[in-house]
């Protein structure tokens, strides 16, 4: 859970009116698309260090994210250079953000789903699909992510959550971003984003980056289950 900083609790308290197309907040200079278990982490604290902490305002659940996926408007704090969360794109957004230009990281669409799992076994989030690993997989003494990938793109199951960038790039294509970076040449795009922002970027390995997984041959035959996804990224690998 994002929790607000104690000086943007005291802002929001007494400036708690949100964004709008009224007054828009033309001081945001990147929406960062944080799509899950692409390296966000380590991003989100490469931005802190180039910009500072205070400049990074992370949109989440209690922070806005599905209105502002929605396209409606959130508070956010008025020194703010970088908005930053699971927030699809939606060109509403650009109504409260008019300057902002958009970001997102992306990763191999098989590795990206084997990660995502591996993590909601640990955390236990979303908790509808823990539950859906639970019931299938754990509760029958099966914990091999390989079978539970197999399974889920077999059976077409909870695929709002397998086909990750069919829903972020729904509203808005990815040709449309002004960045798109790649957890496989993370430095090289890296260096290119310090080029445009023109501030130094230092790589933070908060997650393991650019760590290659090895899958059974078994499993990578299974790329044709998630074809779209891979379309959807392919020029970014």
């Amino acid at each position: 859970m994002y929790e607000l900083k104690t000086r943007w609790k005291v802002e929001k308290y007494f400036r708690p009116s949100l964004d709008s197309q009224d007054k828009p907040n033309k001081g945001v200079e990147w929406l960062v698309h944080h799509i899950p278990k692409t390296a966000g982490t380590s991003l989100r604290k490469t931005f802190e260090n180039a910009f500072g902490v205070n400049a990074v305002f992370g949109v989440y659940l209690n922070t806005g994210q599905l209105d502002l996926t929605a396209g409606k408007p959130i508070w956010t704090p008025r020194n703010a250079k970088v908005l930053f969360g699971h927030v699809q794109a939606n060109a509403e957004q650009s109504i409260y953000y008019p300057n902002a230009k958009r970001l997102a990281w992306v990763r191999d669409p098989l590795e990206r789903l084997w990660s995502n799992i591996g993590h909601t076994l640990k955390t236990k989030q979303p908790e509808g699909i823990y539950n859906y690993l639970k019931t299938n997989f754990l509760d029958k003494g099966i914990d091999n992510i390989e079978v539970m990938i197999e399974t889920m793109l077999k059976d077409n199951v909870h695929k709002g959550y397998v086909e990750i960038y069919s829903q972020y790039f729904r509203h808005m294509p990815i040709e449309k971003f002004d960045f798109i970076g790649s957890v496989h040449r993370n430095r090289e795009d890296l260096d290119k984003l310090q080029e445009i922002l023109g501030v130094r970027l230092v790589e933070k390995r908060n997650n393991v980056l650019n760590k290659k997984q090895q899958y059974s041959p078994k499993l990578k035959s299974l790329q044709n289950y998630l074809q779209r996804e891979y379309e959807i990224v392919a020029d970014y690998l």
